[in-house]
């Protein structure tokens, strides 16, 4: 399935930061939010109603806004009482039989709704009886061009049921693969789902590495392994990488930022300075850096599963807009916002460099992978089968009416 990649928002930067650096004894910390890159169509209910679903791989919860939420943005609300595969999670209480209430944090808000379960498509690959939240009220920042949010993730923000990966059917392996495709002279990302995509990409170029715990002895929740980093040419140094979906840049941890910058652009503190307006992110002097014949060998490889990824300069850049009419160059790796990774002082957090995969894609390279494995013997289809309930609960428009007068 081809995804829709969000549009960047127009913003312009301030040529004035440039030489900043060179006063400052440590670089402001990054104020930029989590702004995810791709959304896809996933069919709920049956018959399917299409939504667009958030990818996020930072989490494995699945929500979607219900018809009865009038806090919810979004154009597609889930009409429960149009499925006929629509099932309540309720429980036992001292005041009767109640649906199941669930609220979660998320991306600097709140959404509160009901643990329910029904039949999900998502790029053609169907999960019968998935659980997810129904949101009833939520209070989410900011503006968007999507419904719900689909985890890719590993660890659920709230207990809500059966996460995508683990609803899949004996034997199969749950593989969520985006690979960037050249396609009618254009450049996309599709999401893959239950495979690898054979026919799109050089099966011999794939590199994979574990899927590995963020914290040692703890369970998996971000797409986290071990790899390599190479700066201009130099040896590679022992790295730990976090793929994320909510990020175009190439994040760096702070204790480690500015010696990274001085051995990939020697005069930094004079040609680049740190934007306050626009989070603080850092940008440059195109003709001091993007166009300048002395950079054009600087790059930053990552070393995964034996093979180099090498991020060339032109990728290590973005042309914007300057206040004063011309153009800066926004650079694409930037001073990590996150302080949990920095418990390894060698990590290394990268987010897809948007840019990388495109020119991967067009220059018909491999792409990028990270491959996990899952618990064997688990019970992945069965109904909800709650205590004092039995196995059978109603479906469809009865579990509606069960469901709304429990509301009620």
């Amino acid at each position: 399935y081809e995804l829709r990649r969000s549009a960047d928002p127009v913003e312009t930067f301030d040529g004035a930061a440039l030489g900043n650096l060179k006063d400052a004894m440590e670089l402001a910390d990054l104020q930029v939010p989590r702004r995810h890159l791709f959304s896809a169509q996933v069919a709920v209910g049956t018959p399917g109603q299409a939504m667009t679903c958030l990818l996020d791989s930072g989490t494995a919860d699945l929500w979607l806004p219900s018809k009865r939420c009038v806090t919810c943005d979004g154009d597609h609300h889930f009409r429960a009482q149009q499925s006929t595969t629509f099932m309540p999670a309720v429980v036992h209480t001292v005041k009767g039989i109640m649906p199941v209430p669930v609220q979660v944090e998320y991306n600097g808000g709140t959404v509160m709704g009901f643990l329910v379960q029904d039949s999900v498509k998502l790029a053609q690959y169907s999960y019968p009886n998935q659980s997810f939240i129904i949101v009833e009220e939520e209070d989410i920042p900011g503006e968007r061009d999507w419904d719900g949010v689909c985890g890719l993730g590993w660890r659920q923000i709230a207990d809500a049921g059966l996460p995508l990966y683990r609803n899949r059917r004996a034997g199969a392996a749950a593989i969520f693969a985006l690979v960037p495709t050249f396609k009618n002279g254009h450049v996309a990302t599709a999401l893959h789902v239950g495979g690898v995509a054979t026919r799109e990409v050089r099966v011999e170029t794939l590199a994979f590495g574990p899927a590995e715990p963020l914290m040692p002895g703890d369970s998996r929740s971000y797409w986290v392994t071990s790899a390599g980093v190479s700066v201009g040419g130099r040896a590679p140094q022992p790295a730990r990488i976090l793929v994320d979906t909510a990020s175009a840049y190439l994040f760096a941890p702070r204790g480690h930022f500015r010696r990274l910058l001085k051995e990939l652009l020697p005069n930094v503190n004079r040609d680049c300075g740190s934007d306050a307006a626009a989070g603080n992110l850092i940008v440059c002097d195109c003709a001091a850096t993007l166009d300048h014949p002395s950079l054009r060998a600087a790059s930053v490889a990552v070393v995964l599963g034996g093979r180099h990824f090498a991020l060339q300069v032109e990728q290590l850049f973005k042309r914007v807009p300057a206040g004063n009419g011309g153009e800066l160059c926004l650079l694409m790796v930037q001073q990590s916002p996150f302080t949990t990774m920095e418990v390894n002082p060698v990590a290394l957090m990268a987010s897809l460099l948007t840019q990388g995969l495109k020119d991967d894609a067009a220059r018909g390279r491999g792409g990028r992978g990270v491959r996990g494995g899952h618990r064997e013997g688990e019970s992945l289809f069965a109904p909800f089968v709650y205590p004092g309930l039995g196995p059978v609960l109603p479906t469809g428009q009865a579990a509606v009416e069960a469901h709304e007068r429990r509301l009620q």
